[in-house]
């Protein structure tokens, strides 16, 4: 790779995660009730420093039945970001957000082509890019006859797959992950890097340190710094500072030529996959 990435995607889900629970937190309650605002701050950080961003939405959280409900209704936010001045990439984030692995093939190929048909109804764009509810891939095949050509996946390092070890490996603030590429029958998939989100033990002050570390490694490795975010964590002050410092030392670097900030969907070109 010439030049050092830098890519940003989001899971706009509300509060479609915790709807088959039965269970929806008071923090993602008091979250969906503002995500206009919450999501209008956060696109103009966005235009403040040219940052186009992948945002992947849930189907059904565009459909008409659930405008009277905050914590399921999306389509007048996605408007927001359709109009933002950066032009940003609507992806899939399926159509029910359940967990792949728990669906039949056929449950899978409705729940996708459900996702892809009313993103085209609402926005007239066709998703490229999938990305996996909680991260947990299945039906890849159905992904490349349905037309799309990128999902994202867990970084591939025991570090990851163990939670502890991951928090540990930020507290202690050891080797950065970098995003690795795989392109298998003309379907992309990348690695994130980076979930920053709050929790008890990750705060601000680690998880700030953490990211200007990783994006120092991507540049001197001339690698992938792929940062994953949820919308209900953009409530959080502590992470919209993070992305305030963050976002400035990427748009200088970018203005210094040192790095290029893509969306999901400009892998495709960019690796050459028809």
């Amino acid at each position: 790779m010439k030049k050092p990435l830098f890519i940003i995607s989001i899971d706009f889900e509300l509060a479609w995660s915790f709807v088959n629970s039965g269970y929806v937190p008071p923090y993602i309650d008091n979250y969906c009730k503002k995500h206009n605002r919450v999501i209008q701050e956060f696109l103009s950080l966005l235009n403040k420093y040219e940052i186009p961003v992948t945002w992947a939405i849930v189907g059904k959280s565009l459909l008409d039945k659930y405008k009277n409900n905050p914590l399921l209704y999306a389509k007048n936010t996605l408007y927001q970001i359709l109009n933002a001045a950066m032009e940003h990439e609507i992806a899939s984030h399926s159509h029910s957000h359940i967990p792949f692995d728990r669906l039949s093939k056929n449950e899978a190929r409705k729940d996708l082509e459900l996702s892809k048909r009313v993103i085209v109804q609402v926005t007239g764009i066709t998703p490229v890019t999938f990305i996996f509810p909680q991260s947990r891939i299945a039906h890849l095949k159905l992904l490349r006859e349905l037309g799309f050509k990128v999902y994202r996946t867990r970084p591939n390092t025991i570090l990851y797959k163990s939670q502890v070890l991951r928090i540990l490996n930020k507290i202690l603030l050891r080797k950065p992950y970098l995003a690795k590429v795989v392109v298998n029958n003309d379907l992309i998939a990348i690695e994130y890097s980076l979930l920053l989100q709050e929790d008890f033990l990750l705060r601000e002050p680690i998880l700030s340190l953490w990211a200007e570390n990783t994006l120092q490694q991507a540049i001197k490795r001339k690698a992938i710094f792929h940062m994953v975010l949820h919308d209900y964590g953009l409530c959080s002050k502590g992470v919209m500072g993070i992305l305030n410092e963050l976002l400035r030392k990427v748009s200088e670097f970018r203005h210094q030529n040192l790095i290029k900030v893509l969306r999901l969907r400009d892998l495709v070109s960019l690796f050459g996959v028809p």
